[in-house]
């Protein structure tokens, strides 16, 4: 007796090898379907950043003019006046509005996904059906 598969071996294999085949398409189907939802979401997020970084280039122009003008103001002052407590709050205060956080977001990443590698299905039907005499 030889150490080979018998034909409802065979049959059982080639029956879990189409079964894998067709939930490996299954895991390829949700992956095009995850990565097309993907796709269709990112117009939205990247025009609500792109509105919102429209926004933080006016708040930053806004800071600069108030430190900008502040600025004059306070070089018009007496020197003695700057270096007086109040100009010195004045100083500090005008300094706050220069450095002002208005960072813009980044654009989000959002990455599509592949399927993962599977070659279980071939690897099994490449399996011997018999050992070598």
């Amino acid at each position: 007796m030889g150490f080979k598969l018998t034909k409802a071996e065979i049959d059982r294999r080639d029956e879990i090898v189409a079964e894998l085949r067709e939930k490996y398409a299954d895991v390829e189907k949700a992956v095009d379907e995850f990565n097309n939802e993907v796709a269709r979401m990112k117009g939205p997020i990247a025009d609500a950043i792109n509105a919102y970084n429209e926004k933080v280039e006016t708040a930053r122009g806004f800071c600069e003019d108030i430190a900008s003008t502040r600025e004059g103001e306070f070089d018009d002052k007496s020197e003695n006046w700057q270096e007086s407590e109040r100009g010195q709050s004045v100083q500090e205060w005008i300094s706050e509005w220069e450095g002002a956080d208005c960072s813009e977001i980044e654009e989000i990443e959002i990455n599509e996904i592949e399927a993962p590698e599977s070659s279980i299905a071939d690897d099994l039907e490449a399996l011997p059906t018999e050992a070598e005499a």
